[in-house]
């Protein structure tokens, strides 16, 4: 090892000269900001995947499934229809679907059900005097379903010329509810079919497809047709064996043929559930056109709910992404400025040394090729280093974009310190001094850049508005904070030099020899100064980004708890809800206003049917004063203000709130509706919340809040009671609300809250955004501290100048925080005025309902605390490290002076 150690010592030595540890920091940042370039969006990939899946794991299984159905007369044969053909085009129609995720093939299945026939049982059935009627089913993988309880599966049963004696198995409900046992003969009139029970059986897996497809052959259901008429449905399973015989005495045309494939869409990527929609349609619609083993066509009618499911997935993932994209490549952005600044720092290490170069009569291009070396042995192991990294921590989230942003931070690490160096000695021994004014031509050259940059950040700005916020994905869509940064930064450098001339002329020689020439070497903005402005204003954007995302989550996750509950708890079951009942909760500490709600039925003609929840309107309107939710009009919780139902009362129509659906169809004049078959009028006067829990007590149809004595007789006793109270203390509530023979339901809104936040999505989404202005702010305070690294030189220089002319050591510091504060109070302008722009410019374009569970939308706002945080960071770390160089600098005047000249 210390062979291999001195070997290569004095190649690197060779190498990188005089900036070994600047060429060594460029490998170490290289790394960190690939790694940070890469792993945002892999991450945003792996948080899209997570929100696919537990949307796919709270969706029904008819729509993880594709199913096909072909009508009777498709499949049989001259001798009818048999097992085997159906078998054979199930097996036809798999091959056809192979480029569908389908789950395992034992999860596949196909059926051949009657439709409900009459039956007559001959054990004593207990579904009462209503007709009793069973269907009749062979499944292909009965065997591999079932659990055998008594009995042997049904193989097939004899039969006579007259009668068709089939076997049969049941489920012990289905048994039960039919009076069903081992031997038990049901008899199907007017099909000459008899079914003898072989087998009791039970289900393996219930939530299987092969269960929920069908419920009846679990267990009975009762199928209503009629006010007074309908009839109980069960199944019987029968052998494949029986088909032939069975659809012979039946009406083929009602007998459903169906195929049943699962899908296994919770092992896909968002990404790939994407791309499957188009593959799914086609599938769908040329699959199903089969030969079938007589070589007769066959038409199979495929359908799945999968389609719908990724349909609306689909804006799931572009509301995710438009949050996580920008905040990627904002940071990327900001991590390549990082790597510039390091390779400035190199380049500047090595200018005397280079100088000395140029004067031997070395080329730029030989520098260039220099420089891009050290680059070679330095960057790009330590970029690939940094994305084996951010690849090992999300493996199974694969993102183009993050291998464009990692080519980003490449081309930085390469390309800056070979920029700076070829411009840099642009003559022989070139010397520039910051604090000399350009030359007439570069300064027009750089008025022409900086309006061009402003004008392309404005157009791009109105471009991206247009487009509502971005799309994810399209880097340029993305870029929405890096295009404010850029024309905030050029205003800022072109702006504060003039305050600061403007500072100076009305303080003249007033102020001390300190502070003028800090205000003097301020206006000098030397052309270095616009990347680290730039960089600094665009990680205070990031910070205020994730700050106004976050926050603005937290605050829609805060609203939509309030419109699911309508209180901090909800109380039902109790029964009546008494005096003595209301006196015990308000007794409960922490519980401020308790509201007692009776729960009535309306009825308008234009309207199918909706709750009327009575209450006592000033009590309902403390309640509801004492929460976030709409104040209720002071026309509610006047006395007196409505009639009462029946005609008692003062005339005119009832104030009352409606949840937002309802309202929209009730208008805002009088109307009249039945409220528990009474006749009112009612005027809708405010909104009550959209989705409260107290609309769920009544069936979740939209409500009508009104006062419950305009109701007269007709008033609903209260059933339901609501407490706020934020906080209250949950277990001596549940203690009050206990009554004998009863069992209360307490809903708490802080429960509905914890599971907002805690979900998959809301948990990913707050640790990235997190995440991210951590690292941004980490990446501001970095730069702040390369910029006072590569200004340090010249600092140091007027440090020992002053010094040798009598300048203390506290003047010294009081001349860089000067010279630095206006600067820094540009770039902290620069990032309010980003923070506040980025909320019309972003916000319309941002979803943020999907990270809340509410249809509602979330309106995003400033977020001043995350921004504060970042800007004290930057103050603190300036006047630590200009105090730490003033120090050094009064150490070394005499050295200073000499590298001066």
């Amino acid at each position: 090892m210390r062979r291999l150690g001195a070997l290569l010592a004095p190649r690197w030595r060779a190498l990188t000269g005089s900036a070994s540890a600047a060429a060594a920091a460029l490998g170490l940042l290289a790394c960190l900001c690939t790694l940070l370039a890469v792993v945002g969006p892999r991450a945003g990939a792996q948080l899209r995947t997570e929100a696919w899946r537990h949307f796919v794991a709270g969706s029904l299984l008819a729509d993880k499934t594709v199913v096909g159905t072909v009508d009777y007369s498709d499949l049989s044969g001259p001798a009818g229809l048999s097992a085997g053909h159906v078998q054979a085009t199930m097996d036809l129609l798999s091959l056809h679907l192979q480029t569908l995720p389908l789950a395992r093939p034992a999860a596949d299945w196909s059926s051949v059900t009657t439709p409900p026939l009459a039956a007559t049982v001959t054990g004593p059935a207990r579904l009462g005097p209503l007709p009793p009627k069973l269907e009749l089913s062979f499944r292909n993988t009965l065997a591999e379903n079932v659990r055998v309880v008594a009995g042997k599966l049904p193989a097939g049963g004899p039969g006579t010329a007259s009668t068709a004696i089939l076997q049969g198995a049941v489920t012990p409900p289905v048994a039960r509810a039919f009076g069903l046992a081992i031997g038990s003969v049901v008899s199907l009139p007017g099909t000459e079919i008899e079914v003898r029970v072989t087998a009791i059986v039970s289900q393996k897996d219930p939530a299987s497809t092969f269960w929920t497809t069908d419920p009846a052959v679990a267990a009975p259901a009762f199928v209503q047709i009629g006010a007074d008429e309908g009839y109980w449905l069960g199944g019987i399973f029968i052998a494949g064996g029986d088909l032939p015989a069975l659809l012979g005495r039946v009406n083929p045309a009602v007998t459903e043929v169906t195929f049943t494939f699962p899908l296994a869409l919770g092992q896909l990527t968002a990404a790939q559930a994407l791309a499957l929609r188009p593959v799914l349609l086609g599938a769908l619609t040329t699959a199903g056109s089969l030969t079938g083993v007589q070589q007769q066509p066959i038409l199979v009618e495929l359908s799945s709910g999968a389609v719908q499911l990724i349909t609306d997935f689909a804006a799931e993932a572009a509301a995710i992404g438009n949050v996580l994209d920008l905040l990627s490549v904002s940071l990327a952005v900001l991590a390549a400025s990082v790597v510039l600044l390091v390779g400035w720092l190199l380049a500047e290490q090595r200018r005397p040394e280079f100088a000395v170069l140029r004067a031997r009569g070395a080329s730029r291009r030989q520098l260039a090729l220099l420089v891009l070396a050290v680059g070679a042995v330095t960057a790009l192991p330590g970029a690939a280093a940094g994305a084996a990294i951010a690849v090992a921590l999300t493996p199974s989230s694969p993102d183009p974009l993050a291998w464009w942003l990692a080519g980003l931070e490449a081309v930085a690490a390469l390309a800056g310190p070979v920029a700076v160096t070829v411009r840099t000695h642009r003559g022989y021994a070139a010397v520039v001094r910051p604090d000399v004014p350009p030359a007439r031509l570069s300064a027009v050259r750089r008025l022409v850049v900086e309006a061009g940059l402003v004008l392309a950040a404005a157009g791009g700005l109105v471009v991206l508005r247009d487009q509502g916020g971005g799309a994810s994905g399209d880097v340029y869509a993305s870029a929405a904070p890096i295009l404010l940064a850029v024309g905030v930064a050029v205003i800022v450098l072109r702006v504060y030099p003039l305050l600061v001339r403007g500072v100076l002329r009305l303080t003249g020689q007033r102020a001390g020899p300190s502070a003028f020439l800090g205000l003097v070497r301020a206006a000098r903005v030397p052309a270095g100064a616009a990347l680290p402005a730039f960089a600094m204003v665009l990680a205070l954007a990031v910070v205020s980004f994730a700050g106004m995302v976050r926050g603005s989550v937290l605050t829609g996750e805060e609203t939509a708890s309030w419109q699911q509950l309508g209180a901090d708890a909800v109380i039902t079951g109790t029964g009546p809800v008494t005096a003595a009942l209301q006196r015990a909760v308000a007794a409960v500490p922490g519980v401020r206003h308790i509201a007692p709600v009776g729960i009535g039925n309306g009825y308008l003609s234009s309207v199918s049917g909706f709750n009327v929840l009575l209450v006592t309107p000033k009590q309902y309107a403390a309640l509801i004063a004492a929460s976030p939710l709409p104040r209720p009009p002071a026309e509610f919780t006047a006395s007196g203000a409505g009639a009462a139902v029946g005609g008692h009362g003062s005339a005119g129509p009832v104030p009352a709130l409606a949840s937002p659906g309802l309202a929209a169809q009730l208008g805002r004049g009088p109307v009249g509706v039945l409220v528990d078959g009474e006749p009112v009028t009612v005027r809708v006067v405010g909104l009550a919340a959209s989705d409260s829990a107290v609309d769920a007590i009544g069936g979740g149809l939209g409500y009508l809040v009104l006062d419950r004595e305009v109701a007269g007789a007709a008033a609903a006793v209260p059933d339901a009671l609501l407490v706020v109270g934020p906080s209250m203390n949950q277990q001596a509530l549940r203690t009050a609300v206990r009554r004998p023979g009863t069992t209360p339901t307490v809903v708490f809104r802080s429960r509905l809250l914890a599971g907002l936040e805690d979900a998959p999505l809301q948990d990913g989404a707050y640790v990235a955004l997190g995440l991210g202005a951590g690292a941004a702010g980490c990446c501001g305070l970095l730069v702040l501290l390369l910029s006072l690294l590569l200004s340090a030189s010249t600092r140091e220089v007027a440090l020992a100048r002053m010094s040798t002319m009598g300048l203390s050591t506290g003047q010294g510091r009081v001349l860089g925080l000067v010279e630095l504060a206006p600067q820094l109070v540009g770039v902290l302008a620069g990032g309010l005025a980003c923070a506040v722009a980025l909320v019309p410019l972003t916000g319309p374009g941002l979803s943020l309902s999907v990270f809340t569970g509410s249809g509602a939308g979330v309106p995003v706002r400033v977020e001043p605390a995350w921004l504060v945080v970042a800007g004290l960071g930057l103050v603190v770390l300036a006047v630590v490290t200009l105090t730490a160089q003033t120090a050094l600098a009064g150490r070394n005047a005499a050295r200073s002076l000499r590298m001066g000249e």
